[in-house]
Protein backbone atom coordinates (compact mmCIF):
# COMPACT_ATOMS: atom_id res chain seq x y z
CA UNK A 1 0.00 0.00 0.00
CA UNK A 2 2.75 2.02 0.52
CA UNK A 3 4.27 1.93 -2.97
CA UNK A 4 0.80 3.14 -4.41
CA UNK A 5 -0.41 6.11 -1.80
CA UNK A 6 -1.01 9.04 -4.83
CA UNK A 7 -3.61 6.08 -6.25
CA UNK A 8 -4.67 3.91 -2.93
CA UNK A 9 -6.50 0.73 -3.62
CA UNK A 10 -9.96 0.89 -2.20
CA UNK A 11 -10.84 -0.49 0.88
CA UNK A 12 -12.45 -3.09 -0.63
CA UNK A 13 -9.79 -3.99 -3.44
CA UNK A 14 -7.69 -3.79 -0.46
CA UNK A 15 -9.14 -6.21 1.54
CA UNK A 16 -9.49 -8.81 -1.25
CA UNK A 17 -5.68 -8.40 -1.98
CA UNK A 18 -5.11 -9.61 1.29
CA UNK A 19 -8.01 -11.89 1.81
CA UNK A 20 -9.77 -10.24 4.54
CA UNK A 21 -13.39 -9.16 4.53
CA UNK A 22 -13.11 -5.29 4.56
CA UNK A 23 -15.13 -4.75 7.80
CA UNK A 24 -12.51 -7.32 9.66
CA UNK A 25 -9.83 -4.72 7.75
CA UNK A 26 -10.95 -1.68 9.12
CA UNK A 27 -11.67 -2.67 11.99
CA UNK A 28 -8.76 -4.52 12.61
CA UNK A 29 -6.24 -1.98 11.01
CA UNK A 30 -7.88 0.58 13.54
CA UNK A 31 -7.65 -1.88 16.95
CA UNK A 32 -3.56 -1.88 15.87
CA UNK A 33 -2.73 1.11 14.24
CA UNK A 34 -4.93 3.28 16.51
CA UNK A 35 -6.48 5.50 12.98
CA UNK A 36 -8.19 4.26 10.02
CA UNK A 37 -7.01 3.36 6.77
CA UNK A 38 -7.65 6.85 5.32
CA UNK A 39 -6.09 8.58 8.19
CA UNK A 40 -3.02 6.29 7.66
CA UNK A 41 -3.17 6.64 4.15
CA UNK A 42 -3.09 10.88 4.46
CA UNK A 43 -0.73 10.80 6.98
CA UNK A 44 1.93 9.21 5.08
CA UNK A 45 0.82 11.07 1.38
CA UNK A 46 1.71 14.27 3.95
CA UNK A 47 4.70 13.10 4.99
CA UNK A 48 5.86 12.06 1.76
CA UNK A 49 5.21 15.85 0.48
CA UNK A 50 6.95 17.44 3.22
CA UNK A 51 10.07 15.46 2.62
CA UNK A 52 10.12 16.11 -0.86
CA UNK A 53 9.07 19.50 -0.24
CA UNK A 54 12.22 19.80 2.09
CA UNK A 55 14.29 18.27 -0.44
CA UNK A 56 13.93 21.44 -2.48
CA UNK A 57 13.97 19.29 -5.78
CA UNK A 58 9.29 20.37 -6.35
CA UNK A 59 7.54 22.82 -6.03
CA UNK A 60 4.59 22.77 -3.70
CA UNK A 61 2.50 22.09 -6.75
CA UNK A 62 4.49 19.36 -8.13
CA UNK A 63 4.93 18.10 -4.76
CA UNK A 64 1.04 17.97 -3.88
CA UNK A 65 0.38 16.37 -7.77
CA UNK A 66 2.45 13.90 -7.28
CA UNK A 67 1.65 12.98 -3.99
CA UNK A 68 -2.36 12.52 -6.21
CA UNK A 69 -3.44 15.82 -4.44
CA UNK A 70 -5.66 17.51 -7.42
CA UNK A 71 -6.79 19.94 -5.53
CA UNK A 72 -3.85 22.63 -4.62
CA UNK A 73 -6.09 24.00 -1.55
CA UNK A 74 -7.45 20.68 -0.23
CA UNK A 75 -3.18 20.05 -0.48
CA UNK A 76 -2.74 23.10 1.41
CA UNK A 77 -5.41 22.91 4.09
CA UNK A 78 -4.55 19.57 5.09
CA UNK A 79 -0.86 20.09 5.08
CA UNK A 80 -1.22 23.12 7.72
CA UNK A 81 -3.80 21.16 9.15
CA UNK A 82 -0.86 18.46 9.48
CA UNK A 83 2.26 20.68 10.15
CA UNK A 84 0.72 24.38 11.72
CA UNK A 85 2.34 25.97 8.36
CA UNK A 86 1.10 26.05 4.42
CA UNK A 87 3.69 24.42 2.70
CA UNK A 88 4.51 27.68 0.32
CA UNK A 89 6.05 28.88 3.71
CA UNK A 90 7.30 25.58 4.57
CA UNK A 91 8.94 25.13 1.73
CA UNK A 92 10.31 28.57 1.73
CA UNK A 93 11.50 28.19 5.30
CA UNK A 94 13.73 25.34 4.57
CA UNK A 95 15.14 26.52 1.94
CA UNK A 96 17.17 29.20 3.99
CA UNK A 97 18.60 26.71 6.35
Amino acid sequence: MLQTLAQPPSLLALSRKISLNDYKLKIGFKEVFEMTVFEFVRRQRMEKARVLLENGSLNVNQAASLEGYNNFSHFSALFKKTYGVNPSNYARDVAKT
